[in-house]
């Protein structure tokens, strides 16, 4: 958030209109009334960093309802803070515009925006500023299939949010994390990273961001075929979604949904799954989440009725999408897709040329889940070709791979990730009992010591005592002995010739 520095005549009228609106206005439920509010705001405010902030206002309550005015607004944030020569307004600008840009699936532009922002922030060494926009950029940057380099900033933005304790960017970027593990096949380490955020938010009770976490999540298990937990995780998802109207985590959650059902053969139950993600997709213009729809509807139409041109249709459809957004892991899907396509319509060639395509695009972001499957459609392709060296090369590049991703037996995996969490929980249990019997242990000890020094103390004195006595009565003796002693001599002194012998 922008701070405001000394306030001029002008401005202190523009907050002062500014609190009016909050009381009356700016309260009312839904973002348009807030809109509204700050609208008739910033009609009256000079051009001043209060008119900046509320437009950055503006911008983000327009992100969810209307991408395109909220980059409007973005652009008029950045121009006015390029007037002023605020360097954090610049950054907060630029943000809020690689956001967007991501947002709507413009990944390429989404880049050069945050990279700007990035610089910004470095340039001001504003850490907290630098750690959001590295978070950000490493989910850009993923999106294009860039795993290693995203990997780089979430690790490097972690580190930030750790200093800082700031537990949102942490959950942010665990799942992140887990995401890049995901597409790596590396599935134990992604589960790790989804129930390390879960584990934050409920830690925290940040439950407007456990919905991602419960996603991601649902997702590795529907990686490893178990299908029950997938729901479980992703109905789950859906209600707090729900409750914190995150609609873009209601596509997410419905899409894969569909992929369940699809999965388990039940196609209309799927169909409907999409069809209830699509309008929520097309409402935030989320470019890749239409894109991944259309996919998988036709999947649907390819697999429920062999009906081919129009699979191939929405496969298209998905093509442009992913194309023009730079979507790269989208895109080797879609590509895949099409190469079954047109090698169930005979065209081999085709087939395999699509498949070298997709190939070079998996091993470009690490995909060797998708990998392995590419290998296995070349081994079928050239299989029906006839070519059965070549098929025979494919399948034992195929078996070598999958031995290398699978080297954990799938049961051990899911039993794995059930008890992992509960095993943390009856780790931070014992810990706890551990730390009461320590406290018990001292308050023990404190009372020994206690004890102890009472003892010691009350020896102590006893003996001073003895020690005293003992003087008292050796002094008193030697007194009377001095005593005896001066009398005798008197009494010498009075008999003349008498002495006595000592």
């Amino acid at each position: 958030m922008l701070m405001i520095s000394s306030l001029k005549c002008g401005q202190f009228f523009n907050v002062f209109v500014l609190s009016i609106l909050l009381l009356t206005g700016y309260g009312q439920s839904g973002s348009k009334s807030k809109i509204d509010s700050l609208m008739n705001v910033i009609s009256l405010q000079l051009d001043d960093t209060s008119k900046l902030q509320n437009l950055l206002l503006i911008t983000k309550e327009y992100k969810n309802t209307d991408p395109m005015e909220a980059i409007r607004f973005a652009d008029l944030s950045l121009k006015l803070s390029d007037q002023l020569d605020i360097p954090y307004g610049q950054a907060d600008a630029l943000y809020e515009k690689a956001n967007l840009y991501k947002l709507t699936g413009r990944l390429d532009s989404a880049q050069f925006f945050s990279e700007r922002a990035i610089a910004i922030c470095d340039s001001i060494h504003d850490s907290k500023r630098l750690a959001d926009n590295r978070l950000l950029y490493a989910s850009i940057v993923r999106n294009k299939g860039e795993t290693d380099l995203a990997y780089v900033n979430y690790k490097n933005a972690l580190q930030t949010f750790i200093q800082l304790h700031d537990s949102s960017g942490m959950i942010n970027v665990y799942n992140g994390l887990g995401i890049i593990f995901k597409i790596k096949g590396i599935l134990d380490s992604a589960a790790f990273y989804y129930q390390e955020s879960i584990r934050l938010c409920e830690k925290t009770a940040s439950l407007q961001n456990i919905s991602a976490g419960m996603i991601n999540l649902g997702k590795v298990y529907m990686a490893l075929g178990d299908f029950e937990n997938t729901k479980k995780y992703l109905f789950e998802s859906i209600r707090f979604a729900e409750k914190y109207n995150r609609i873009n985590h209601l596509v997410i959650a419905y899409t894969n949904l569909g992929i369940v059902a699809y999965s388990e053969n039940d196609f209309d139950l799927a169909l409907d799954y999409y069809n209830q993600a699509l309008p929520w997709s097309e409402q935030i213009q989320d470019m890749s989440g239409m894109a991944n729809l259309f996919n998988n509807i036709g999947n649907i139409y390819f697999q429920q009725k062999k009906d081919n041109a129009r699979a191939y249709s929405y496969y298209n459809k998905a093509l442009g999408i992913f194309r023009n957004i730079g979507h790269k892991s989208g895109l080797l899907v879609n590509l895949m897709n099409i190469a079954v396509i047109h090698e169930g319509w005979g065209n081999f060639e085709r087939a395999l040329r699509i498949n070298d395509t997709c190939l070079q695009i998996a091993k470009e972001i690490g995909a060797l889940d998708k990998q392995e499957t590419i290998y296995q459609n070349s081994m079928a392709v050239y299989t029906q070709m006839g070519n059965y060296k070549k098929a025979f090369d494919y399948q034992t590049i195929y078996y070598e791979l999958k031995d290398s991703i699978y080297n954990l037996e799938k049961t051990e995996i899911i039993a794995n990730l059930t008890l992992a969490y509960e095993k943390e929980k009856d780790q931070a249990r014992i810990l706890a009992l551990e730390n009461e019997n320590l406290q018990k242990d001292l308050a023990l000890k404190k009372r020994t010591n206690q004890r102890n020094l009472y003892l010691v103390g009350g020896s102590g004195a006893i003996l001073v005592f003895l020690l005293i006595l003992f003087y008292t009565r050796q002094k008193n003796r030697k007194d009377q002995i001095i005593a005896e002693q001066k009398i005798m001599q008197l009494e010498e002194e009075k008999i003349p010739g008498c002495k006595f012998h000592r």
